[in-house]
């Protein structure tokens, strides 16, 4: 969230040259985020802490799908992108 995708492949790339061990995690971002920050961790490999627990601190969970929890453990989604919907409040208001 804080660098981009590029930006966070090249610290990470950086980081592992000179030997220093790779954490990735979030502030209070969606599992819309955590789900980028997952498949940047699987696509790299080589990190040594994940903490990407933080769209269990929020109150509702719009989003449906994707990576899931069991545990300390995450799993990956087999689905194509991160497989993931949003659900849409049924008391939503549209401005047209």
């Amino acid at each position: 969230m804080k660098t981009g995708v590029i930006e966070a492949w090249k610290i990470a790339a950086f980081t592992r040259s000179v030997g220093l061990r790779l954490m990735v995690g979030g502030m209070l971002e969606t599992r819309i985020a955590m789900g980028c920050s997952f498949s940047l961790v699987l696509g790299l490999g080589g990190f040594d802490v994940l903490d990407l627990d933080t769209p269990l601190l929020l109150s509702t969970d719009p989003v449906t799908g994707g990576y899931r929890y069991n545990g300390p453990r995450l799993h990956p989604w087999h689905e194509a992108g991160l497989d993931m919907q949003v659900s849409s409040p049924a008391d939503r208001m549209t401005i047209q």
